[in-house]
């Protein structure tokens, strides 16, 4: 997406057109990121990554938050994830509905989803050895996360569990925006992974020998 980054002071990004601000350490990278995301930041050693995605989101979301995590349990299991843990998280003042995925290859991703102001906001947390939810080095990057005027959130969230009611076109919506999600962020790590292997090897490829006098 061609999206106006209004200011880059050290670290900190803000987007004017999504509505938010977050800042990483000064040495992780920014990256394009991959189609349907708006954000991709590594660290340096690319063990810790942050994605964030905003879609647009139609009509009164009366099942939001659960449709949003149905879709990012079934996405992640479908691409051979499991789901380990669910729960909220408050940031910017809105309540987000989080799971803590795990990949085949044991990475851990937490994901966060909020919508407010007609949008959907995804973040997503990996950490290649740790819990992201309590990695040191992720923290101050969840804490900083802020929208740039207050918005409007979605209607109370309504329990998995609860009687099922007619889906509407915004529940849809948050199911197939969850599992695109839930599908995408494990492969985008593995790209990440591969990439970073393939420059370890080329660093450590010995060069060719000087030639015989």
């Amino acid at each position: 997406m061609g999206l106006t980054v209004l200011s880059l002071r050290g670290a900190e990004l803000t987007f004017p057109e999504l509505n938010f601000t977050i800042t990483t350490p000064d040495d992780w990278v920014r990256r394009d990121p991959p189609k349907n995301f708006d954000l991709l930041m590594l660290s340096p050693d690319q063990s810790r990554i942050v994605l964030i995605s905003v879609a647009k989101s139609e009509g009164p979301p009366d099942r939001a938050y659960s449709e949003y995590r149905r879709g990012v349990r079934d996405g992640a299991t479908g691409g051979g994830g499991s789901v380990l843990s669910e729960g909220f998280h408050e940031a910017g003042g809105i309540r987000f509905a989080t799971v803590l995925l795990r990949s085949m290859e044991g990475v851990l991703a937490t994901q966060w989803g909020a919508i407010a102001d007609g949008k959907l906001y995804n973040l997503a947390f990996f950490s290649r050895d740790s819990d992201p939810a309590t990695d040191p080095a992720l923290q101050p990057i969840q804490r900083s996360f802020r929208f740039l005027k207050a918005p409007q959130p979605a209607p109370a969230f309504v329990p998995a569990s609860s009687p099922p009611t007619e889906t509407s076109p915004a529940s849809q919506f948050s199911y197939q925006a969850g599992k695109i999600v839930g599908y995408a962020v494990f492969p985008v790590l593995l790209v990440v992974l591969i990439v970073r292997g393939r420059r370890n090897a080329a660093r450590a490829r010995p060069s060719a020998p000087p030639p015989l006098p």
